[in-house]
């Protein structure tokens, strides 16, 4: 539980961090590999997903929750497609879409 709250502060805050510097890319890239308070905004987020599993875990349904809340972008990669059968994937990935169906009935 530990390890999901430091994730979810880490995604909150590359969301709305924002170099304050005003430079070039450089300069915030270096503050952020120096681990400096300028660090960029997240871009993108990929979040893998196990096709394997017959529905998304808590922790998948949580972070695209919170990428959601926060407008961070991202896109969900179904991993280990080879071991599971075109069937189950698009079960899958209806499920996914399906979540935000409901968001807005």
């Amino acid at each position: 539980d530990a390890w999901q709250e430091r994730t979810q502060q880490f995604l909150i805050s590359r969301a709305s961090s924002i170099p304050s510097d005003g430079g070039d890319n450089g300069s915030a890239l270096k503050s952020w590999t120096d681990g400096g308070e300028n660090t960029p905004p997240l871009k993108r987020l990929y979040l893998l997903l196990d096709s394997r599993l017959s529905d998304p875990t808590l922790l998948d349904l949580s972070v695209m929750g919170w990428c959601d809340d926060y407008a961070i972008p991202y896109t969900v990669v179904l991993t280990k497609v080879d071991g599971s059968s075109r069937a189950h994937c698009v079960k899958l990935t209806n499920q996914l879409c399906m979540r935000y169906h409901s968001l807005y009935l």
